[in-house]
């Protein structure tokens, strides 16, 4: 359905009443590029109780060079009724492969992503007619 909806809006932004596959492929790569960003927009841990902490927690292991437990605990005390707690969902990023620790240190554990991996158009796929548009 979305992509139906997608394809219709770049038709008409070609002031065209009539959807061509040049519109359908630009549609699916917008739908596409949306799916890969969607961690970033919706938060990847969903809905659990401690689910915005973790998040908090993993940003900010993942906007720097590395970091301490102490970091960390200024960074979300006043998120957390215990501290204990912290512990624990440090240990869940770490199980879920999230981040790395190395002499006390956290890193993010970035993945390696191509634009192959998101099933992006690639321009041998579309032929001279399309390219036209």
């Amino acid at each position: 359905m979305h992509l139906l909806k997608l394809s219709l809006v770049m038709a008409a932004a070609r002031r065209s009443t009539v959807i061509h596959s040049c519109d359908v492929i630009m549609a699916n790569t917008i739908l596409t590029f949306a799916e890969y960003s969607m961690p970033k927009a919706m938060g990847m841990f969903g809905r659990g109780r401690h689910s915005i902490v973790t998040h908090k927690i993993l940003e900010l292991i993942g906007n720097s060079d590395g970091c301490s437990m102490k970091d960390i605990i200024k960074y979300v005390q006043q998120d957390l009724d215990n501290l204990g707690l912290l512990g624990d969902l440090i240990n869940s990023l770490k199980a879920a492969d999230k981040i790395q620790i190395h002499e006390g240190i956290f890193y993010p554990k970035k993945e390696a992503r191509n634009l192959e991996d998101t099933y992006l158009v690639r321009p041998s796929w579309i032929n001279a007619e399309e390219r036209r548009y």
